[in-house]
């Protein structure tokens, strides 16, 4: 009984979030899942496709716009800034008032260890993994698998292995949401 409260909870919670950002320009797709405590702000210069995660306390600021494409998973405490400011300045100091955008773009099948930060501008390939803690100031090419702050490249996937399960259309959400991790999915 218990379980089932839950449950149904659960998906009133999420019935009631994705309103809420749906209202702010945000459209969370139907197949993608966003913990509850995630914090979006320029919530319409996000965009977010099928079958993502993303996970808890997550922020993302889309002043510059930010995507997130399909199968993308995002782990908790991620920091997704797609602006800065003018530290260029005449004005004042340490900064002035205008907001310097730069486009952020999650490229497919991208995984994201928890306390991950994406500077301004970064563009993630494809099928890349960044590990935990990482802070990534440039962009990372497909299948690279990057750690540390600053981020750098120690290695990369087998790109072979992943077009093959891509060709199947063997997303992790998708496996996961249909119930089963077997060929038939």
């Amino acid at each position: 009984m218990i379980k089932f409260f839950f449950k149904a909870f659960s998906k009133l919670e999420g019935f009631f979030y994705r309103n809420l950002y749906t209202y702010r320009g945000l459209k969370i797709p139907e197949d993608a899942k966003i913990d509850i405590k995630t914090v979006f702000l320029n919530a319409s210069n996000i965009q977010i496709e099928d079958f993502c995660y993303l996970g808890p306390f997550g922020y993302y600021n889309g002043v510059g716009g930010i995507i997130v494409k399909r199968g993308s998973l995002i782990g908790p405490y991620f920091k997704c800034l797609s602006g800065t400011h003018n530290f260029r300045s005449d004005i004042s100091i340490p900064y002035d008032n205008i907001i310097i955008k730069s486009q952020i773009i999650i490229n497919e099948n991208v995984w994201i260890g928890a306390g991950v930060t994406l500077l301004p501008g970064v563009n993630i390939g494809e099928g890349a993994i960044i590990g935990a803690g990482s802070v990534v100031t440039k962009d990372v090419l497909p299948f690279s698998i990057v750690v540390g702050n600053p981020g750098k490249v120690i290695g990369t996937r087998d790109a072979s292995k992943y077009e093959e399960l891509k060709s199947k259309d063997r997303i992790y959400l998708k496996i996961k949401k249909y119930g089963a991790f077997s060929e038939e999915v």
